[in-house]
């Protein structure tokens, strides 16, 4: 169920784009276009910050030391997202001086240049700088963007499964599955981590790994 709810709602933002555009071609008024492209922008700086804000303070209340864990992998160092996240800020805080102080149109292309540059790099940064994992004992911690932080112990996970299709999850991904319903299964990217990593989550989930070594394509809608 929850698989299918994380589907449904990228087909709802699709068809959102898309009716955004046929609006933005249909309606003649240059006031009206404006306001369409400024409620697209507002809502992606809100879902980017969102999403960053969420994973930025998971991160930062990680008090696990690496040396004290089995694995601790991530896909980029830390400090390479912290610097990504203050970009986005540094992004939103030229978005808020550009729609509260008057400046000439030399100054608007910059800003609006500067500012541009600052969401597309930091997006694409923060979204590969949020990847981290981590095996603590019996529990598998993982961060991504989209997801935030999750974690599962040993004993709340039922199987294991190596995975490739196109959905809203990766598409190359390990997929961590609970025990019943109340907790949510762990998708973890795998091409955002070194294979002697993954290999060593392999080693510590064991038997609960279905067809170890293998890929398998699975259908969009499994």
């Amino acid at each position: 169920m929850k698989q299918k709810q994380s589907q449904n709602w990228a087909v709802v933002g699709l068809v959102a784009l898309l009716a955004a555009v046929v609006l933005l071609r249909t309606v003649p008024s240059e006031g009206a276009q404006n306001i369409i492209w400024l409620s697209i922008g507002a809502a992606m700086i809100f879902a980017v910050c969102f999403c960053t804000a969420r994973i930025l303070v998971a991160r930062l209340r990680d008090n696990a030391p690496d040396s004290g864990c089995l694995v601790s992998a991530r896909a980029l160092p830390p400090l390479f997202f912290y610097l990504s996240a203050s970009l986005l800020g540094v992004g939103l805080v030229i978005v808020i001086f550009y729609y509260t102080h008057d400046y000439s149109e030399a100054n608007k292309d910059l800003l609006t240049g500067l500012g541009l540059a600052c969401f597309i790099v930091g997006t694409i940064a923060v979204f590969l700088g949020a990847f981290q994992l981590k095996i603590t004992g019996h529990t598998i911690e993982y961060w991504s963007l989209e997801r935030g932080y999750q974690s599962l112990s040993h004993d709340d996970i039922e199987r294991a499964r190596i995975r490739i299709g196109r959905s809203s999850k990766p598409g190359i991904r390990l997929e961590i599955l609970p025990r019943g319903a109340g907790k949510k299964p762990i998708f973890v990217a795998l091409k955002a981590f070194k294979v002697a990593d993954m290999d060593r989550v392999f080693d510590w989930l064991g038997p609960k790994l279905e067809d170890p070594g293998k890929l398998t394509v699975v259908k969009q809608n499994e």
